[in-house]
């Protein structure tokens, strides 16, 4: 039966028709397969000797035969692009395109098609065919179909139309009956198996497996959801007020900034207008840091083009010469357009150093002080100050330092509440920090001598103190225990290094020299003599013309003599 372009008739008297049958064949626990049949290019297929030929069947007189084929023949077609034509070409196939007899010469076309369907049930929509079977055995119903889809197949190709096997699918109907895991397929004559899906979308209908329209639902949610969607962020559209046509960028860059144009069209007419986009990148940041009597501000990725000055606090009398500033300051452009800018001087000491980065009517500020050293003891408590007004403070972050590397502790304050981490390795050390942000620090060794800093950060300023923690050892015992693993092994070795230099000192005490010429006897414990001529210069007060000792208790006293 076809359904396309008929008076009464659509898709969803096809849908309906297609359904119905499926369901009284499930609703009687038969089986129901079916075949969707895609053809390629149907409607440019049509052969116009065929078509006429069809016309003739039906009884269309000669005068009419005559009109159609005066209708087909002479037509030409040719393609325009970028303003080049092509030459004519001859059209033998289709039907006229966008003409109003196109759909129902089409139709008239593959009528005779649904006589081959034989002991299946086929519905057609224009070039839209399902073919399907039903009954209470799969095998049968598998075999019902394949004749049928082969004399279909075979039909289609007796009209020049080819079948596309890629986009042909085949689908069982079954809610409860069993069935095999793989079912047997269905094949074209060219030996292509067609695929089993469980959900086809037909007529704009998504049908399932089930007949559950599970798929159907969760399409039709995704389309309503959009344009719902749609509806809202055009709801100003619907009205008859003044509309505001807006325009919204994110993750901009420099590349984007410059003249945009909106163009608006209403009944009443149309009207373009332009804007100007001028994109900033201010200043967030400003770092400072001191090393070795050398300041040194920087701050990153800012647009326009940054100035950086210094001042002190209170003012001083130090000149600053804007040359020797300017020589020390660089600024760098980016890949992306944006400037880095870096600056040094020297520290200026029992004040307060300033560094100000401006771009456009943004300005950040960094500061830095030294304060007088702190000196602690290992048996107390030391309190290190951070002398940074917060009293006007809400939101602000606080870092603690030792040697302006190793983090101690951070703390950070939203509208008045804090919440502080404290770095494993400090958590003996450090007893508490208080409200106006002072370290309190106890049980110190002597490797925490040295500088620490307090940074405190806020949304448009950072101020960095430095304070220096002399410890001062209570003993001797608490100076051991400051020793470090390595010094304590250096002591040992170079105690082992001293005995053994003084007991080679001693060993060599026992020898006497003799003067040139001069035979010295030896003696071992056992009693053992033994001689040697010594080659020497000068007078021996006890050698006697170059003999030897006279006698072996000679010898001994004055051994005895040297070890006293």
């Amino acid at each position: 039966m076809q359904s396309g372009f008929r008076a009464g008739h659509g898709c969803t008297s096809a849908t309906l028709k297609v359904l119905n049958d499926i369901i009284t064949a499930i609703d009687k626990r038969h089986y129901c397969a079916a075949v969707f049949i895609d053809l390629a290019k149907a409607f440019d297929s049509v052969n116009h000797h065929i078509l006429i030929g069809r016309l003739d069947s039906l009884s269309f007189s000669n005068d009419c035969l005559a009109w159609f084929t005066n209708y087909f023949s002479d037509r030409v077609q040719c393609v325009k692009s970028e303003g080049l034509l092509s030459g004519p070409l001859a059209v033998s196939m289709r039907v006229p395109q966008g003409s109003i007899l196109g759909p129902t010469l089409f139709s008239v076309y593959i009528n005779d098609v649904a006589l081959a369907a034989g002991g299946s049930l086929i519905y057609l929509y224009a070039d839209n065919t399902i073919l399907y079977s039903s009954g209470p055995s799969l095998d049968t119903v598998l075999t019902n179909l394949q004749t049928s889809f082969n004399a279909i197949e075979f039909s289609f190709r007796c009209l020049q139309l080819l079948l596309n096997a890629g986009e042909t699918k085949c689908m069982l109907f079954n809610r409860s009956l069993p069935a095999p895991a793989r079912l047997s397929s269905i094949t074209t004559l060219d030996g292509s198996d067609l695929e089993y899906v469980d959900n086809y979308k037909y007529l704009g209908v998504w049908l399932d497996c089930k007949l559950s329209f599970q798929t159907h639902i969760k399409h039709l949610q995704s389309k309503i959801k959009s344009r719902i969607g749609f509806l809202y962020r055009n709801k100003a559209s619907f009205t008859h007020a003044e509309k505001n046509a807006s325009l919204l960028l994110r993750g901009i860059t420099l590349q984007d900034q410059g003249r945009y144009k909106c163009y608006t069209s209403t009944i009443k007419g149309n009207m373009e207008s332009f804007i100007n986009i001028a994109v900033e990148a201010p200043v967030r940041l400003v770092d400072i840091q001191l090393s070795d009597d050398i300041i040194t501000c920087s701050s990153t990725g800012i647009y326009a083009e940054p100035k950086l000055t210094w001042s002190t606090d209170p003012p001083s009398d130090l000149s600053f010469d804007p040359g020797t500033i300017q020589n020390s300051t660089s600024i760098k452009v980016d890949d992306q357009g944006l400037y880095d800018i870096t600056s040094t001087k020297q520290f200026s000491r029992n004040l307060t150093n300033i560094c100000t980065v401006t771009s456009g009517t943004v300005e950040r500020t960094a500061t830095l002080k030294q304060q007088d050293p702190v000196q602690g003891s290992l048996s107390s408590e030391v309190s290190i100050p951070c002398s940074v007004s917060q009293s006007d403070l809400l939101t602000f972050d606080l870092t603690w330092t030792f040697k302006q590397i190793v983090t101690i502790l951070t703390s950070t304050s939203t509208n008045g509440t804090a919440q502080m981490y404290v770095v494993d390795k400090w958590k003996e050390q450090v007893q508490n920090l208080s409200d106006s942000g002072s370290l309190q620090l106890h049980k110190l060794t002597m490797v925490h001598q040295g500088t620490y800093s307090c940074e405190l950060s806020t949304a448009r300023d950072t101020h960095l103190i430095l304070t220096y923690l002399q410890i001062t050892p209570d003993k001797l015992s608490d100076v051991s225990d400051g020793l470090s693993p390595g010094s304590i092994t250096g002591i040992i070795i170079a105690a082992v290094i001293i005995a053994a230099v003084i007991c080679y000192l001693l060993r060599v005490s026992q020898l006497k020299v003799f003067w040139p010429n001069t035979k010295v006897t030896w003696a071992s414990e056992e009693g053992e003599s033994l001689s040697a001529t010594a080659n020497t210069n000068g007078p021996n007060e006890n050698s006697q013309s170059g003999k030897p000792l006279q006698n072996e208790e000679e010898r001994k006293e004055d051994i005895e003599r040297q070890q006293e």
